[in-house]
Order: structure tokens, then sequence, then C-alpha cells
């Protein structure tokens, strides 16, 4: 491939920076982005700030008191969540953990199991999937209400249906300069060995 012929051309004591860097020739120093969890952190609060705004921008209404559906209770999930309640709407996140059910009603979310969505799908206004494995089958989302704005955020689609907006790598395409900006501060401080964030 082309990243083959590349390293071909380059002395064996460079290193590489980059994301799902495990298929790369054995020899190469790396640094995985995709294994840094502030790297992980941060890009998924910019997902989330990308995420909000494509809702919003679909929304013929405000987000207070908008019922709005978190599949997911990951770090994009998590970052959704807040962004959401701090923009006043009525946040459910479903969640397969009970512990993690437990603590989201303990920070003011309403929660339910991920497996027993379908009955609650018509009270939501936006539903927003942060789980990459099958969540939301297209009968299943036949139970929504006919306005639902459905996007997806995962790496692998967790909902199904020809209306789902399928919003996969929202930093790069929404907020390149934000993206930008985390990649660079995330090389600097791996190259300089730093563990706080610069």
């Amino acid at each position: 491939g082309v990243l083959t012929d590349i390293l071909a051309q380059l002395p064996q004591d460079i290193t590489i920076y980059g994301g799902n860097l495990q298929s790369l020739p054995k020899g190469y120093k790396t640094f995985d982005l995709l294994q840094d969890p502030f790297y992980l952190t941060e890009n998924a609060d910019i997902t989330a700030h990308c995420a909000v705004k494509l809702a919003m921008g679909r929304l013929p209404v405000t987000l207070k008191n908008c019922p709005v559906l978190v599949v997911g209770w990951g770090r994009i999930g998590k970052c959704l969540a807040a962004d959401l309640l701090a923009l006043g709407a009525d946040v459910t996140v479903a969640a397969r953990n009970p512990a993690d059910r437990a603590m989201l009603l303990a920070l003011g979310y309403r929660s339910i199991p991920t497996g027993e969505l379908v009955p609650y799908l018509m009270r939501y206004r936006v539903i927003l999937n942060t789980v990459p494995v099958p969540v939301l089958s297209e009968a299943d989302t036949a139970h929504c209400r006919h306005d639902c704005i459905k996007i997806d955020l995962a790496s692998q689609s967790g909902i199904a249906g020809s209306d789902v907006i399928w919003a996969k790598g929202l930093p790069n395409q929404e907020t390149p300069e934000s993206s930008g900006k985390l990649i660079a501060k995330t090389v600097i401080r791996l190259a300089t060995g730093k563990e706080e964030s610069l």
C-alpha cells in the first residue's frame, strides 16, 4: 500500500504518530493517538460539541426541554449528556450497566437500559447513538416519532434506517482547527513525555 511505500523510503529510526498503527511493520517507534486517554477524551468532547451543533441545525425548536436520548455512556456519551443538560434539554441516557444507570440518576439524567429502548422511542425528538454495535433495527426505529432526528456517532453504525444521519468523523469535518490543535498538542505531549495536557 501507499504507507508501506512511504515507509520503505524512510530510515528505520523514525517515530510515527497516528491512529490505528497496529498494522505497521515491526521496528518503528510509534505513538498511537487512539491509545492515548487524553486525546480520546478531548476528541470525545469535540465530537459532542459537533453533534449538538448538528442536531440544533436540524431542529425547528430549541433544545430547552427537548426530549433527547443519548445511547451509550462512554466518553462521547458522557460529554454529550453534559452538553445537552447544560443547554436545558430533557436528557435520557441508555446504558446497559446498572451501576452506570444509578450514577446517571444521581447526576440528574433520566436513564433506561439499552436493551429496553423500543417502548420509549416515541418520546424523543433527538436520538444520538454512540454505541458501535447494532442497538436499534429499522423495525425499532419505526417506533420513533416522524420528526425524530436520529444521529449515529459510532465508528460502526448502531441505528438502522434510511433517515439516520451517520456522522462518523465529525471533528475533522466540522471543526478542523480544533481537531488539528488537539493532534498537535497530543504529539508535542507524547514527544516530550509530559503527562499533563499542554
